[in-house]
Formats: C-alpha cells, structure tokens, sequence
C-alpha cells in the first residue's frame, strides 16, 4: 500500500493506495475531507491519476521521539550506573512510546518533547532518592506526573510529600 499526503494550514488528508493502484481510503487527520473538496482538490480513484503538484507521498516516521529518546536514554543510564548497559525490553518500548506520547501532548511539537526527556535525564539527580533509584522506563512512565512536577517545582503537589505540622513534631523530638 501507498500513501499520499495533501496538506494545507486548515487540512491534512492522507490517501491510501492498494496494491494495484486503486484508491482504498481517505483519512482526515486534521479538519474534513469537505475543506479538501471545497478547496478544489480531486481525490483520484486510481493512483496513476494522482496531482503530484498537491499530493506527496508520505514518508511518515513511526515516531520521530523514539529513537532520539532511546540514545539519550542508553546513554544516560550508562554513565549514571558507571558503564553498565541497559536491558531494553519490549515493555521499555512501551513505556518511551507513552513517556513521548505524553510529552509530545504537553509540548509544542516532537523536537521540544524530546528536548523535555533530555532535561528530565539532565535533572534527575535533584530528585528525591525514591525517584532517583528506579532507573527504569516503565517507573519513570508510571511516575511521569510526579517526575515533571519535582524536577519543575521542586516538591510534588500532594500533601503527602510536603512538611506536615506532625513531621516538624518529630523532628523536634
């Protein structure tokens, strides 16, 4: 099968093309096939009819956070246990996908997410020691929220984390 892209500020529909060059389906990705048809573009039934002045192939990456992510993340466990090499896991795989879904959705676009996954590896050493010794992805995806939030303010939100009139009572005795 083959893909095609047509994309615009108000619209992005993608073509998908058999085998043997017959239209299958369309699929709007961003705003209605309606804004495409309306704008005066043809979606050709047979894949020899294409406009190639509009339509381009689509050269889509599977996911243009993992990889990146990955070295920063072989690298920094790496020199964070002095030299020992991670164990990745199909589950590990996982876990980076979701941490990128997630940081993608919380950013401007892949690049500034994967930028926030290398300032998370920069700042790991202020986290609190619970965090900082579980190295793992699937921790680190499960703990996400908390992890964000410690590295950007220092404390986590709950009042389970913070100083208590209890915990300042102890400390006194």
């Amino acid at each position: 099968m083959t893909k095609y892209i047509l994309q615009t500020d108000k619209y992005t529909v993608i073509a998908t093309y058999t085998a043997s060059g017959k239209l299958k389906y369309l699929e709007a990705k961003k705003g209605v096939l309606n804004d495409a048809t309306k704008a005066g573009h043809d979606f050709a039934h047979l894949e020899r009819d294409i406009d190639v002045e509009y339509w381009k192939p689509n050269q889509s990456v599977k996911n243009a956070f993992f990889n990146p992510a990955q070295t920063a993340w072989l690298e920094f466990y790496k020199k964070a246990t002095e030299g020992l090499d991670y164990r990745f896991t199909a589950t590990d795989g996982k876990a980076l996908k979701e941490i990128g879904k997630h940081l993608t959705s919380i950013s401007a676009n892949t690049n500034d997410a994967i930028e926030s996954f290398k300032l998370i590896l920069k700042r790991w050493d202020t986290l609190d020691p619970f965090y900082r010794h579980k190295m793992q992805l699937t921790f680190i995806n499960s703990q996400l929220n908390t992890i964000i939030n410690l590295i950007k303010n220092g404390k986590q939100t709950s009042g389970t984390a913070g100083s208590t009139n209890a915990d300042d009572y102890r400390q006194g005795i």
